[in-house]
């Protein structure tokens, strides 16, 4: 009867009784399904998971029920799973297993013996499955991954007192970076800790700690660089985690500790991985020339340059990837030069496509996302081009306008443009932006539409959508006094180095106008030319930009340098700041100016 049951029960027959007749009615109705006792579980799993009354109340137990286990990141955890029958009276038989398996496979393995081998790239729980015949049993396993990393010249004696200490609580030590409530991707190499402590204390510890991991490094440093290794362990298999640090210092004198003191603490989050590469120019000087464009693939240890000042012959500058072509559009010598376009399908061997020639010019430049077009800026006129042959296609009509800043909506739909009504010396230092869209659909723009309008001693400019096209980040600077090289100030809001330029973000139409203040800081850090990376699932969107934010371990300060905001879009409409404060892109020489950072998804 029991294989009768099944059978029906799944083809949605009636096993309730005949018309006029008593007894059971196990309906099949959507709404309400009841199964006779000992077919399913109340979740819907097999009934073997805590007992079948359809042999006799047959189970399957596991042992152990449950486990604890740990990793130090080089050294598996393992362990060995027996099963056991379990009769209607309680006996218990050992089983003859047909099947062991593992919920998360991410977190292990399990072999056809019951014996389990974790992984060493994390920690978090799964579940051990024991099949025998039609029943199933399960146990519950959570790996602890631990850590301890010692750096520099610490005795064994110092750090044994060290870790029996009990710390004071004190404003020393202070963490000095990554800022607090910062978001981070798992992918991150390179991520540095700096933070501060009395001037007698020459030993920390930095202790970073969730639910299924933890790391504590010691070092008579007060700084410290980590891999991805420490960002994954920490942040196991999930999409999300919050990472507590806290920070202990003691002062070491003749092997003795004393005065051991522990900081405010900290958080952080650890997120979904960033992909692709960023792109920047860089100050870079050799031989006279400079200029390079450099790439940083996400996750690697050191940028590398992808087109420099020595392959074009001089100075390059504003760069556009290409998506769909993998090309390469540059600009030479700066505002108004001669634009090129290189084959950059192997980014270690890049190619000249399109050499530079007099009637092809452009400050800036953006291409359409089929990778047919090149809309371009040059003296404040927007032009179209073939990607493919450098021909000019048509003159953009902007109603006489002077427009600057071009970008292009991922779907191809729209395009973004800065009109200038006011001051203005060149397509990149103009005062007056305003941000405008104009449609296009293949072979005609449309009409502009004002986003934003111009506000008086105010600039709006730089925009770009997200790669949804459902939001656009932009800058906005006021009028502010603003140094020249040889040493004269003035007032001004223009959009080249304007000390008090700030991030903010719109939705595409225009409204919603929220300011990035976790992402900005406080000050005049000259923020700058935001772009947004490719999205990929879930998570964060994320966004570089340039800004003279302090970054502890820079070799040079005040210099620009990349700075990358996780952005939470959903919190706009909550009222929100929808950015994280902003990490340091590892990898990028802090010893020259760092600028217009722009994500490839190569």
């Amino acid at each position: 009867m029991r294989w009768f049951l099944h059978i029906c029960l799944f083809a949605g027959c009636d096993l309730g009784k005949a018309e006029g007749e008593e007894g059971a009615d196990w309906s099949t109705d959507s709404a309400d399904l009841t199964s006779p006792p000992g077919l399913f579980d109340s979740d819907g799993g097999p009934s073997g998971d805590e007992g079948d009354g359809g042999d006799g109340g047959n189970s399957i137990r596991i042992e152990p029920p449950t486990i604890a286990l740990s990793t130090d990141g080089t050294n598996p955890a393992t362990t060995t799973f027996t099963a056991f029958l379990v009769d209607a009276a309680g006996g218990e038989t050992a089983a003859s297993v047909s099947d062991w398996g593992v919920s998360d496979t991410q977190m292990g393995t399990i072999d056809s013996l019951g014996q389990f081998e974790s992984t060493t790239h994390h920690g978090g729980s799964t579940t051990i499955f024991a099949t025998v015949g039609e029943h199933t049993g399960s146990a519950t396993l959570t790996l602890q991954y631990d850590r301890e990393i010692i750096e520099g010249d610490i005795s064994s004696a110092t750090l044994d007192a060290f870790k029996a200490s009990t710390a004071t609580s004190a404003d020393t030590p202070q963490l000095l970076y990554p800022l607090d409530d910062t978001t981070l991707p798992k992918n991150l190499n390179g991520l540095a800790f700096a933070w501060s402590t009395d001037a007698e204390q020459s030993v920390s510890e930095l202790h970073l700690q969730t639910a299924t991991g933890s790391v504590r490094v010691f070092t008579d440093n007060v700084n410290w660089q980590s891999d991805t290794s420490v960002l994954t362990g920490l942040s196991g298999a999930g999409d999300s985690t919050t990472v507590d640090l806290t920070i202990r210092s003691a002062e070491v004198s003749g092997g003795t500790v004393a005065d051991v003191f522990e900081g405010p603490s900290s958080e952080f989050t650890v997120t979904q991985e960033a992909s692709g590469s960023v792109v920047y120019w860089t100050s870079n000087y050799t031989d006279g020339i400079g200029g390079d464009i450099m790439r940083i693939p996400f996750g690697a240890g050191e940028a590398a340059t992808l087109w420099g000042a020595a392959d074009a012959g001089g100075c390059v500058g504003c760069h556009t990837p290409v998506e769909a072509s993998d090309k390469l559009v540059v600009t030479h010598s700066g505002v108004n030069g001669n634009f090129s376009i290189i084959d950059v399908s192997d980014p270690e061997y890049p190619e000249t496509l399109l050499g530079t020639a007099e009637e092809r010019r452009a400050t800036f430049h953006a291409a359409s996302p089929d990778g047919e077009f090149l809309l371009t800026i040059n003296s404040f006129s927007a032009k179209l081009y073939s990607l493919s042959t450098g021909s000019l296609v048509m003159e953009v009509d902007t109603d006489g306008e002077r427009v600057s800043h071009p970008d292009w909506s991922p779907d191809g739909a729209s395009i973004l443009l800065v009109r200038v009504t006011s001051t203005a010396m060149n397509d990149m230092n103009f005062e007056g932006g305003e941000i405008i869209k104009m449609s296009w659909d293949g072979s005609t723009f449309g009409a502009p539409e004002t986003l934003i309008s111009a506000v008086a001693d105010e600039n709006f400019y730089a925009p770009r959508f997200s790669p949804d096209g459902e939001w656009i980040a932009y800058n906005r600077a006021i009028r502010v006094d603003i140094a020249s090289p040889d040493g004269s100030s003035g007032a001004s809001s223009t959009t080249y180095a304007n000390p008090s330029s700030e991030l903010w973000i719109m939705d595409k139409n225009g409204g919603q106008r929220t300011r990035l203040d976790n992402a900005n800081q406080a000050g005049n850090l000259q923020r700058s030319m935001p772009r947004w990376a490719p999205q990929h699932g879930a998570g964060p969107m994320w966004l570089t930009f340039s800004s003279k934010q302090s970054y502890p371990l820079a070799s040079r300060s005040g210099l620009p340098q990349i700075w990358v905001s996780a952005i939470d879009t959903a919190a706009v409409g909550e009222g929100s700041d929808p950015s994280s404060p902003a990490f340091w892109l590892p990898g990028q020489d802090s010893s020259t100016d760092n600028h217009l950072p722009v994500w490839w998804s190569k």
